[in-house]
């Protein structure tokens, strides 16, 4: 590693010596390409140095030292330090005839792996955050790392199937079980439990082998967040997101709800569904949404009879724009009240007037008009919320409109 190094330090003296009138970006690239290639150099022959000093045949446990030595091509490995060459050597035991390689065992690589885990981390990071072409180019241009483009997706693709079956095996275990899954991390006492939930619609595209652009269709992708509220700020929120109908993303972000504290007890109460025993009272869930249908009937059901849902305020006061626009007309001086009525309702925590409106005025043609009676399904009438002042009058209850509490 010496011998190394002082080839670099010799490399970077000759190139100061040859070009003496080179500007600093010339002088920066000379040092990223020599030290790259250094430390490249240098995790090769660590990794050829791995392994015990005195190895023994894994079958019969006599000690290698006298073992027949067959050196064989070093092992190209793509890592995050760029292409490493590491020396691979095959010991056959003289008494069993068993043979093997030491170091694949040691440093806990697959006998046809040609990328470092830390490099698949990589590729899968940056294939999450943009497109397979440009991460590669990313990858290359900020780690020097050269990476196809078809290698990348494969890896990239590789790690979300991993990652969607560890969460179809924790949905699994919270629907059979009812108790949290792996990786149990709820969110404090004094903070509430908020649920969020949210659809974006996304174009699909892809790209030919030979790069031409393939316009695709635009699908629905459903967001869900998980995490804790306190003093007015949300705190250590997690995420899950996919590509499924409402039905299959409920249980999703359920599990994730669940893995932050939404099936934990907190009381018990009366007797039990079943006759016997106590009914558990669970903590109190926050559903946050935009008023979509989805929602409410498939995301917040999933929670216990103690969740609040809450309509966000942007879309309360667009809902109730909406049904005076189409009870009144636009930009009407009746249009201008309802909005404010309804707003002053949605920060006192109730909805009782948001829909009466729809059901006593009647349109220019003397029925009810079109659009109002979707949009009073989306602010349906409710009793008073029974539970609202435990949330703080300038958090959760001000900043969103309350939909109901309880059932």
């Amino acid at each position: 590693m010496l011998a190394s190094a002082s080839d670099a330090v010799n490399a970077l003296c000759t190139f100061a010596q040859d070009q003496p009138l080179a500007d600093f970006g010339a002088r920066e690239e000379r040092v990223l390409e020599v030290g790259r290639a250094l430390v490249a150099t240098w995790l090769g022959q660590l990794a050829g140095a791995a392994g015990p000093r005195t190895p023994a045949c894994p079958k019969c446990g006599v000690h290698s030292l006298n073992a027949v030595r067959r050196r064989r091509k070093p092992r190209t490995m793509n890592s995050r330090c760029g292409t490493v060459y590491i020396p691979r050597v095959r010991l056959t035991c003289r008494g069993c005839k068993h043979s093997w390689l030491p170091l694949q065992s040691v440093l806990g690589v697959d006998a046809k792996q040609r990328t470092s885990g830390g490099l698949q981390h990589w590729e899968a990071l940056l294939g999450g955050l943009t497109i397979f072409a440009e991460a590669a180019q990313l990858l290359e241009t900020l780690a020097g790392v050269q990476v196809g483009t078809e290698t990348l997706r494969t890896h990239a693709e590789a790690a979300g199937t991993e990652l969607e079956g560890e969460q179809r095996t924790a949905m699994a275990q919270v629907e059979a079980t009812q108790e949290p899954p792996l990786g149990y991390a709820p969110v404090t006492n004094d903070q509430t439990l908020v649920v969020e939930a949210d659809g974006v619609m996304a174009r699909y595209r892809d790209r030919d082998l030979d790069g031409t652009l393939i316009n695709g269709e635009w699908h629905e992708i459903k967001l869900g967040l998980a995490g804790g509220w306190q003093d007015g700020e949300l705190v250590n929120p997690s995420y899950v997101a996919a590509r499924e109908t409402a039905s299959q993303f409920a249980p999703r972000l359920g599990t994730e709800a669940a893995r932050r504290g939404a099936l934990d007890i907190v009381d018990w109460r009366g007797l039990g569904t079943d006759g016997g025993g106590e009914e558990a009272v669970l903590r109190r869930v926050v559903v946050i949404g935009d008023g979509a249908k989805w929602i409410w009937e498939h995301v917040a059901t999933t929670f216990g009879s103690e969740r609040v849902e809450i309509l966000d305020w942007y879309h309360c006061c667009q809902h109730v724009g909406t049904v005076g626009a189409a009870l009144c007309g636009v930009d009407t001086p009746e249009t201008s009240t309802l909005g404010r009525s309804g707003q002053g309702s949605a920060l006192g925590a109730r909805s009782d007037g948001l829909a009466e409106p729809a059901h006593t005025t009647p349109g220019a043609d003397g029925g009810t008009p079109k659009g109002a009676e979707h949009r009073t399904r989306l602010l349906p009438r409710q009793r008073p919320a029974h539970a609202v002042s435990h949330l703080p009058r300038a958090g959760l209850a001000h900043w969103f409109g309350c939909r109901g509490v309880g059932r």
